[in-house]
């Protein structure tokens, strides 16, 4: 604002927010001068050794401990790196993706070295050190948001910057968010595990499948090749995998990610077997995509575990890498030929593609004719949640009544004195709607409901 004098005013908001800003720019130089030197690195070795890398954070490792649904706790080499660095896989996984998004132009890998990775970086941790600082500049990102959608401010002592929030407390409700989210989840995979235990037989294990297919076919579902680079193959027995992909029939892991369904997103099986999210796929469609990909983990597993393999040459080149052909005609097999063009379509990311890249999305990367797939990713990333993220598809966006009201009112109109729903009001020019109005034992309780995905990073955070 410029007064009568014609001196500028600013608020004392603005001034804050301003130095915020100031402070930022200040560590910007140094944050450029990281990225350079951390893209002057790539060659043609680099991109898949770090796939390679941040795909094994994502393996269930069963030399340190065996379990028994999808959703583990950290072990092994999942331990080490939490002791090990300040960042969890899923925030690596992230890494990668600005890492490949900003280097694909670079012609970084062709199909002449698609198996090849650098073995010695690998066993090093090289690369997981590299994708932490990957890391640094998604934070400085995050640290943008902050300030802008969230009133942080920033300051600036010496060469360090100090982030804070407006409230101590809001910092403590926005952490404990995530934390409790992930909690939560956790609790629920134990709790479906135990209500599970009694009726096992009707809900068998993928895992306990693909341990027995791999007794019973045992190293007839490898082959070791030696060019254009010695590394493991898979071969597969059709009509054992048919009448295990072929089955409508749920299994343990997941019934769990049907319970997690119905209590994140209030949907009943009906709905995910039928109702179709992307062109005709449902997302059954999808549950039956990550069988098959849990299946070969735990094949693969098994075998590099039988022969002692864990962080041999081999190990580190036991990623898949498919003709797209091949892969197509493996899920045409049992979902039909137009599914398997869906679901490239929808799990593919290209080198050549301007589309921004998350691994955890699109967890197919197309390199020419060739498809690689890191198995763990495919097996262990909540692939449901992100289907219906990249397609902004909603099951409620056509209903009339908002399954999260029709909950709360379940629960609260038996014990409220005063209950009503979308109730409208206008209050000084200004109209508006109380998704929930509750009188219990004399105190008014005002609800807002918010029936979206649960947020995983800051930017989805500030849409919910």
């Amino acid at each position: 604002m410029i007064n009568e004098t014609g001196k500028i005013n600013i608020s004392q908001d603005s001034q804050v927010y301003f130095e915020s800003i100031k402070s930022l720019l200040s560590i910007s130089r140094n944050i450029q001068t990281l990225f350079k030197a951390l893209l002057k690195e790539v060659d043609y070795l680099e991109m898949k050794s770090y796939l390679v890398a941040v795909d094994s954070l994502f393996w269930p490792l069963y030399d340190r401990q065996a379990v028994d649904s999808l959703f583990w706790p950290l072990d092994g080499l999942q331990q080490d790196h939490a002791n090990r660095y300040s960042v969890c896989k899923e925030e690596l996984a992230s890494a990668f993706s600005l890492y490949l998004y900003h280097t694909h132009d670079k012609k970084v890998i062709d199909k002449s070295n698609i198996n090849k990775v650098n073995e010695k970086r690998l066993n090093d941790e090289y690369y997981l050190s590299k994708l932490e600082d990957f890391n640094k500049l998604i934070f400085f990102k995050d640290s943008e948001v902050l300030v802008d959608s969230f009133g942080y401010t920033v300051t600036q002592i010496d060469a360090k910057i100090i982030i804070k929030a407006p409230d101590p407390k809001f910092e403590m409700s926005r952490c404990l968010g995530y934390r409790r989210q992930s909690m939560q989840e956790i609790a629920n995979s134990f709790d479906s595990l135990s209500e599970l235990s009694e009726i096992t037989e009707k809900y068998p294990s993928i895992l306990e499948f693909s341990k027995t297919y791999y007794q019973n076919f045992h190293d007839s579902i490898f082959k070791i090749i030696d060019s254009p680079l010695k590394r493991i193959v898979m071969q597969f027995h059709p009509q054992a995998l048919s009448e295990f992909l072929d089955t409508n029939s749920l299994f343990l892991e997941e019934e769990m990610i049907l319970k997690q369904l119905e209590s994140n997103l209030f949907i009943d099986f009906q709905k995910v077997n039928k109702i179709p999210f992307f062109q005709s796929l449902s997302l059954f469609d999808i549950i039956k995509v990550q069988r098959l990909f849990a299946f070969m983990l735990f094949v693969l597993t098994e075998y590099i575990d039988s022969n002692k393999l864990f962080k041999s040459q081999l190990f580190w080149r036991s990623m898949p890498v498919l003709q797209a052909n091949q892969l197509k005609d493996l899920w045409a097999s049992f979902l039909g030929e137009q599914k398997a063009k869906e679901i490239f379509e929808l799990f593919t990311w290209r080198l050549e593609s301007k589309k921004i890249f998350d691994l955890q999305t699109y967890p197919f990367i197309n390199v020419e004719d060739w498809i690689l797939l890191p198995l763990g990713i495919l097996t262990n990333s909540d692939l449901c949640r992100n289907v219906l993220q990249s397609t902004k598809f909603r099951f409620d966006s056509e209903s009339v009544e908002d399954p999260i009201v029709l909950e709360m009112e379940r629960c609260l109109k038996p014990v409220s004195s005063i209950f009503e729903t979308n109730l409208k009001y206008s209050f000084k020019g200004v109209k508006g709607e109380v998704d929930v109005l509750a009188v219990v034992d004399n105190c008014l309780f005002v609800f807002e409901c918010k029936n979206s995905l649960h947020p995983c990073n800051l930017f989805e955070l500030r849409t919910t």
